[in-house]
C-alpha cells in the first residue's frame, strides 16, 4: 500500500463527524483527495478562501497539540508514523 492510500485510509478511520472535524479540516479533506486524484479546480479559482481553510486547520491542530503536551508532557508527531504501520 503506498504512503497516499496509507494516510488516506487513516483519515477515514480516525474522522467522527461532527466530533472531531470543523468545516475547514473538512475543506481540507476535499483538497486533499482532489489533489491525490483529479485536481480541484478550487485551489485556482478561489486560493484565497483554500489558504483560510489551511491556516484555520494548522491553528486548530496545534492548538490541540500544545494542549495535548500540558496534559500529557507528551510532545504529538504521529499522523504519518501511524499512517505508515
Amino acid at each position: 500500500m503506498t504512503r497516499m492510500a496509507k494516510l488516506k485510509r487513516r483519515a477515514n478511520e480516525v474522522r467522527n463527524f461532527p466530533t472531531n472535524t470543523c468545516s475547514a479540516s473538512r475543506h481540507l479533506r476535499l483538497m486533499a483527495d482532489g489533489l491525490a486524484g483529479k485536481g480541484y479546480p478550487m485551489l485556482t479559482e478561489e486560493p484565497k478562501h483554500c489558504a483560510e481553510s489551511i491556516y484555520a486547520t494548522i491553528v486548530s491542530l496545534w492548538e490541540a497539540r500544545s494542549a495535548l503536551e500540558r496534559i500529557t508532557g507528551k510532545t504529538w508527531d504521529v499522523a504519518i508514523t501511524e499512517a505508515q504501520k
